[in-house]
C-alpha cells in the first residue's frame, strides 16, 4: 500500500513534467556499427536506419527512472518491518519476556497502519501543493528545484506537520500494543516507543 501511494504521487508529478530533451536514440547501433569501414554500401546493419538522436518528454524518462524503484522500495519496506520488528523484540526483552517474535512483528504492523494513513494525507496534501508549481520545462536543475520546494510550500509544511504527529499517534500504538503482548515494565516499553518515535521523526524531517 505504502508503495502504491509513492508509486500514484511520483506518476502524478511525471504527468506534470511536459518539457522535452534530446538524447541519443538508445534503439540505434554506435555509429561504428553502421558506419563500417563503407565497402559493402548494399546492406544496413539493422536499427542504423532509425535517427541518432529522438526527443523525449522529460515525464516519461522520470517515470521509467521513478517506477523501476518500486518494486525495491516493496522489498525495502518488508525487511524494514521484520528487521525492527526484530530489534524492538529484543529491546523489549525478547526471549525472556511473555511475548512472541510474531505478536511483536504484528504490533509493528499495525502501527505501520498508521503511517499508511499519514503517507496517504501528506501525498494529497503535496499533490494539491503540485498543482503551483511550474514543471514544464527542460532543465533538470529547474525541476530538482521545483519539487524539492514541494515540502517548503504551505500545503508541504502541513504534510510534514502531518507526519510528525502520525509518529507520535505510531509510537502510542506501538506502545500499546507491546505492553498488551508483553509482561515486561512499562518504561522499559515506553523507552523504546520513545526510541522509535524518534528514529520516525528524524527521517521526516531530514
Amino acid at each position: 500500500m505504502l508503495t502504491a501511494q509513492v508509486g500514484g504521487f511520483l506518476w502524478f508529478l511525471s504527468e506534470r513534467m511536459t518539457g522535452t530533451i534530446t538524447r541519443d536514440n538508445p534503439d540505434r547501433p554506435p555509429d561504428w556499427v553502421c558506419d563500417g569501414d563503407g565497402s559493402d554500401t548494399t546492406r544496413t546493419p539493422f536499427g542504423c536506419a532509425e535517427p541518432k538522436e529522438e526527443t523525449v518528454e522529460v515525464g516519461r524518462l522520470f517515470w521509467n527512472h521513478a517506477s523501476d524503484q518500486l518494486f525495491p522500495l516493496f522489498i525495502g519496506v518488508l525487511l524494514l518491518w521484520f528487521l525492527g520488528g526484530v530489534a524492538i523484540h529484543l529491546l523489549v526483552g525478547g526471549l525472556g519476556s511473555e511475548g512472541r517474535l510474531g505478536q511483536t512483528l504484528e504490533v509493528v504492523a499495525w502501527s505501520g497502519i498508521v503511517e499508511l494513513l499519514t503517507v496517504g494525507i501528506s501525498v494529497a496534501l503535496l499533490a494539491v501543493e503540485a498543482q503551483s508549481l511550474t514543471l514544464a520545462t527542460s532543465d533538470p536543475q529547474a525541476l530538482l528545484s521545483a519539487i524539492r520546494s514541494l515540502t517548503s510550500g504551505p500545503l508541504g509544511l502541513v504534510a510534514r506537520s502531518v507526519q510528525v504527529g502520525g509518529t507520535v499517534a505510531q509510537a502510542y500504538v506501538l506502545f500499546a500494543g507491546l505492553v498488551a503482548v508483553h509482561d515486561v515494565d512499562r518504561a522499559r516499553v515506553a523507552m523504546v516507543a520513545a526510541l522509535v518515535a524518534i528514529v520516525l521523526v528524524l527521517s521526516v524531517l531530514t
